[in-house]
This record gives C-alpha cells, sequence and structure tokens, in this order.
C-alpha cells in the first residue's frame, strides 16, 4: 500500500495529487449536474448520451479519488 500513499502524496504545485483529484472530481460533479438540469430545461443543445459519459467520467475519477485518499489511513 505504500506506493499507493506516495502517489497520492506527489505535490504538484503545492498540493498533494489527492488533493487535485478532490477538486477535479467536485468540478466534473458540478459540470454533470448544470448539464444534465441544463438539457432537462431545454437550455443547452446536447444530448443525454453526453450527459451519461461526463457522468461515467466523473465515477471514475471519484472512485480513484477515494482509493488514494484511503490509502493515506490504511
Amino acid at each position: 500500500m505504500s506506493a499507493l500513499t506516495d502517489i497520492a502524496l506527489t505535490m504538484i504545485a503545492g498540493f498533494p495529487l489527492v488533493v487535485w483529484l478532490g477538486v477535479a472530481t467536485i468540478t466534473l460533479l458540478l459540470s454533470t449536474a448544470v448539464y444534465g438540469y441544463g438539457l432537462m430545461k431545454g437550455k443547452i443543445r446536447g444530448t443525454i448520451t453526453t450527459h451519461m459519459r461526463i457522468a461515467g467520467v466523473t465515477m471514475i475519477l471519484a472512485l480513484i479519488h477515494a482509493i488514494l485518499a484511503v490509502s493515506i489511513f490504511i
């Protein structure tokens, strides 16, 4: 597990990688919600397939973030 901890704590621009992944995850989560809301209200031209793809990428990134975050405490 120390390899995962080393990856999670790799410093990038003054913050650990796990922090940057958290920021990216929350940004993607909010983007998915805004895109879905825009589709539902007819304010965005797009497809539900694109919304689902963004959601899939968000879930994958969140899973990676969670694994790295938990590896710090194990």
